[in-house]
């Protein structure tokens, strides 16, 4: 999935430019207001950041390519984005790459992960507007729905970050018990880590 969309990422730039420009004014002004709503979400006005939301709004739109909070966090920003199945994938990524390929996979997959994000993040968007314009039947409740689903998730990011870091122990605790770990890394700095003395 994940592959795909590197693929489709330059595709989908120039798709969003030719829709942006072959609608109406007033549907642009319409696409904003809907995409506005699905960045900030239900959050209180007070909790609301406008520079924020604008970078959010650019990136959608294919003006930013990298997220700086996706390269520093990951899956962790992308499940707090409520971008869960994306996030799920990533995650698997990082899980299955960085103990064999250490500090390396971790570069490669931050770069990845920041560069990603808003390709995944525009069609997740994109899914919800479609999906509200066709389940609701005034613009209110329009409104609501994409608020509803949009916006960000607290409660998944440190979901996220706790599963995450479960499973990264896990798989340290695997690659311990199989040997693997010692194999890698020699005899002294094992026996160092893990002496009793």
């Amino acid at each position: 999935m994940i592959f795909n969309l590197i693929l489709e990422g330059s595709i989908l730039r120039e798709k969003n430019q030719k829709t942006q420009s072959s609608i109406s004014p007033k549907e642009q002004e319409q696409l904003g207001v809907f995409l506005r709503a699905f960045v900030e979400g239900n959050d209180h006005p007070a909790y609301l950041h406008p520079d924020k939301t604008n970078t959010m709004l650019e990136g959608i739109k294919g003006n930013i390519r990298h997220s700086a909070m996706s390269a520093y966090l990951g899956p962790i920003y992308w499940a707090y984005r409520k971008c869960v199945f994306p996030a799920v994938a990533l995650s698997l990524l990082y899980l299955i790459c960085v103990p064999f390929f250490h500090w390396f996979a971790v570069i490669l997959l931050d770069f990845l992960a920041s560069s990603l994000f808003f390709r995944v993040y525009r069609k997740r968007a994109e899914k919800i507007i479609c999906k509200a314009k066709m389940s609701q039947p005034t613009r209110e409740a329009l409104l609501q729905y994409i608020k509803r689903n949009g916006g960000t998730s607290m409660p998944a990011a440190i979901l996220a970050a706790s599963l995450l870091t479960v499973a990264f122990l896990l798989v340290v605790m695997l690659l311990v018990w199989s040997g693997l770990l010692q194999a890698w890394y020699g005899n002294e700095l094992f026996a160092l880590l893990f002496s009793q003395g």
